[in-house]
C-alpha cells in the first residue's frame, strides 16, 4: 500500500469515527405505534358497526346460497330444465353479491386504515421528534428497514406511551 492510499484510508477511518461519535441512533416500530395505540383501538371500535353489518349480510347471503343448493340437490330430478336453470342463476347471483359484499367490506377497512394513517402519522412523527430531542437522538430509523442492530435504542414503547397520552388528552370518549 502506498502513502497516498494510507492517507485516504486514514481520512475515511477518522471521518467514520467522527460521524459515529456525533450520531445517536434509535429505532422505532412505527407500524406498532400506530396500530397498537389507543387511537387505533378507538378507530376500530368506531368502524365495528359497519363491519358487523357487512359480516351479517355475508352470513345472510351464504345461508340463502346453502338453502338453494340443498333444495336444488333434493329437487333436481323433479324440476323442469327452466326451473333448474332459474335456481342455478339465482345461486350464481347470490355468489356474485357475496363477492361484492366481501370486496366492499375489505375496501371499507382499507379506506379506514388509510384515513387513520393520514390523520395520525404526522402526530406520531412529532412525538418521535420531541422524544428523540429530549434523549439526544438525532437519527431515528423505522425498525422495518433495519437488518441488524446492536446497541441502538428501541424507543417504540416510549413513543407509544407518549402518543397514547397525547391522544387521551384530546380524544372524545366513544360511548357504547
Amino acid at each position: 500500500m502506498n502513502f497516498k492510499q494510507l492517507v485516504i484510508g486514514s481520512i475515511f477511518t477518522l471521518s467514520a469515527a467522527f460521524v459515529s461519535a456525533e450520531t445517536e441512533i434509535a429505532v422505532i416500530d412505527f407500524q406498532r405505534v400506530l396500530f397498537q395505540s389507543v387511537a387505533a383501538q378507538d378507530a376500530t371500535q368506531a368502524l365495528q358497526p359497519e363491519i358487523s353489518a357487512v359480516k351479517q349480510r355475508i352470513g345472510e347471503i351464504e345461508t340463502r346460497i346453502n338453502a338453494l343448493q340443498n333444495a336444488l340437490e333434493i329437487d333436481a330430478e323433479t324440476l323442469t330444465e327452466a326451473d333448474l336453470l332459474a335456481k342455478q342463476n339465482e345461486i350464481q347471483q347470490l355468489v356474485n353479491e357475496r363477492a361484492k359484499t366481501i370486496q366492499f367490506g375489505q375496501q371499507k377497512q382499507n379506506n379506514s386504515r388509510n384515513e387513520f394513517v393520514a390523520a395520525y402519522q404526522e402526530q406520531v412523527q412529532e412525538v418521535v421528534a420531541t422524544l428523540s430531542k429530549a434523549r439526544g437522538f438525532n437519527l431515528v430509523i423505522d425498525l422495518s428497514t433495519v437488518v441488524y442492530m446492536d446497541g441502538m435504542a428501541n424507543i417504540t414503547d416510549d413513543v407509544l406511551v407518549a402518543f397514547d397520552n397525547q391522544y387521551n388528552e384530546t380524544r372524545t370518549v366513544i360511548e357504547p
